[in-house]
């Protein structure tokens, strides 16, 4: 029982992390680094990077617990 709370904790703060990181994200304008009309590349930019930078904070408040 106690390892599925930590599997849905995880889970939780993942998701969590993945919506402070989109939106932290989407405050930076990268539309300049992409041709025009490249809509559906920079979306999967902003997604693709929002999920590597959740994945490197969550595992960095996870190192920190014992």
């Amino acid at each position: 029982m106690g390892l599925d709370m930590v599997a849905i904790t995880r889970i939780i703060v993942s998701l969590a992390m993945f919506a402070v990181c989109f939106y932290t994200l989407s405050a930076l304008r990268v539309e300049h680094l992409f041709r025009k009309n490249t809509t559906t590349q920079i979306q999967l930019f902003y997604i693709l990077s929002s999920m590597a930078l959740a994945y490197l904070v969550v595992s960095f408040l996870y190192s920190l617990l014992p």
